[in-house]
C-alpha cells in the first residue's frame, strides 16, 4: 500500500510539473478536476503535517502556493501589474497577439465582467 500511495505522489507530482511547464504556474484551475484535488489535498495535509520534508521541498520547488485563495490574490495581482507595465509602454491594453498569456488573462476579466462576476472599480 506505502509503495502504490509513493507511485500515486509521484505521478500527479509530475502531472504538476508538465502542467507549470505549459502554463508558468501551480495554480490549477477548478476544471482541472483530479489535479484540483490532488493541489488541495496537498495543502490541507501540509496544514495537517501530513506531508514528508522532500515532498513539502518538492512542491515549493515549483513555487506551489500553500493558501488556494492567497495563490489566487497574488496571481491576479501580478497580471494585473503586468498589464500596467504592457500598457505604460504600449500605450493600450490589447495584448492579445504580443503577449498571449496576458492576453489570456485579459480576455478572463473581461469575459468575468461580461457575465457579472467581477465589479467595476
Amino acid at each position: 500500500h506505502e509503495i502504490g500511495t509513493r507511485q500515486k505522489w509521484k505521478y500527479r507530482f509530475s502531472q504538476l510539473e508538465d502542467y507549470k511547464r505549459e502554463h508558468g504556474s501551480c495554480d490549477i484551475a477548478e476544471k482541472e478536476g483530479t489535479l484540483y484535488n490532488w493541489c488541495n489535498t496537498q495543502r490541507k495535509k501540509h496544514n495537517e503535517g501530513g506531508l514528508s520534508e522532500h515532498q513539502i521541498n518538492q512542491l515549493e520547488g515549483l513555487d506551489f502556493r500553500w493558501s488556494d485563495k492567497a495563490s489566487l490574490d497574488k496571481v491576479w495581482e501580478d497580471k494585473f501589474s503586468e498589464l500596467i507595465a504592457f500598457k505604460e509602454v504600449n500605450g493600450h491594453c490589447n495584448v492579445k497577439k504580443t503577449t498571449p498569456k496576458l492576453g489570456n488573462w485579459v480576455d478572463v476579466q473581461r469575459t468575468n465582467k461580461t457575465q457579472g462576476k467581477i465589479a467595476a472599480r
